[in-house]
């Protein structure tokens, strides 16, 4: 009824828009998409628009995703604005509920929007753009999520290195070799490991080898480490060598990769 209109409205004003046992903010935001769906879009998007700039403390966040999704499914890909504006907020469940909202949307124009604002993102942020745009699958994206793995910061590394095996498949082995050569830490190593487990076989195994030839100490180790997992026997005779490598853990990896490489014969 309109007539509730000022009843809930000035009851949320009167708890500044904050959770307590009336639920008056709540009832606000059920109010909010009732009148929506009954056609009137202008209460409907004033009220959430007013929740959304009023609801900023912890407590009352759901109702702050809540009135965002109201928008978001209203407006489709003309509500963007909303959800770029909520990915600069410092709560990580109100932008991470933004990100998810935007899966949603199927205009090939979101993409290009998320790509637009990354490098405005504040760096907590980075990697949950990169996350999303893994989940959302669209090529589009593989040049920025391609270059992050070659970010400064390991959790867009992270991230960027999961997302590029969603979005490309087999076609980011590759990528994921320079990754795993790049950036020799021990987080960096299991990170490329675990991507490049999701996406090698026995033939693509075989773009390992010039990491034994040419790689660090770490990425040697590495490429031992993802061959004797892959069980290649093929590959023993590229392993067998590195038993006598002057560097005690790639030649530890070499010894222990051998039981899986070898056949009964060996």
């Amino acid at each position: 009824s309109p007539l509730a209109l000022d009843i809930l409205s000035k009851a949320a004003r009167a708890v500044a828009y904050k959770w307590e046992q009336s639920g008056a903010t709540s009832s606000l935001v059920v109010y909010a998409k009732a009148v929506g769906e009954k056609g009137d879009i202008k209460i409907m998007d004033k009220l959430c628009k007013t929740i959304i700039a009023n609801c900023n403390d912890r407590n009352p966040i759901q109702c702050k995703i809540a009135a965002l999704e109201i928008l978001v499914n209203k407006y489709g890909y003309e509500a963007m604005p909303y959800l770029i504006k909520a990915a600069q907020h410092s709560d990580k469940s109100y932008r991470n509920a933004a990100f998810n909202f935007s899966l949603a949307i199927p205009n090939d124009a979101v993409t290009g929007t998320w790509i637009k604002y990354y490098p405005k993102a504040l760096p907590a942020v980075k990697p949950e753009i990169i996350y999303m745009l893994g989940i959302r699958k669209d090529k589009a994206s593989l040049a920025l999520v391609s270059a992050s793995l070659s970010d400064n910061d390991i959790n867009v590394r992270r991230e960027a290195a999961a997302a590029i095996v969603k979005i490309n498949g087999k076609e980011s082995i590759p990528s994921l070799i320079g990754y795993l050569l790049k950036f020799t830490g021990s987080e960096d190593q299991e990170t490329a490991k675990s991507a490049l487990m999701t996406v090698l076989d026995s033939k693509s195994m075989k773009l390992l080898i010039p990491v034994l030839n040419d790689g660090a100490v770490a990425a040697k180790k590495s490429a031992i480490e993802l061959m004797a997992w892959g069980k290649g026997k093929e590959y023993f005779v590229e392993v067998l060598p590195y038993t006598s490598s002057g560097e005690e853990i790639v030649k530890n990896a070499a010894y222990k990769a051998l039981a899986d490489l070898a056949s009964p014969a060996d």
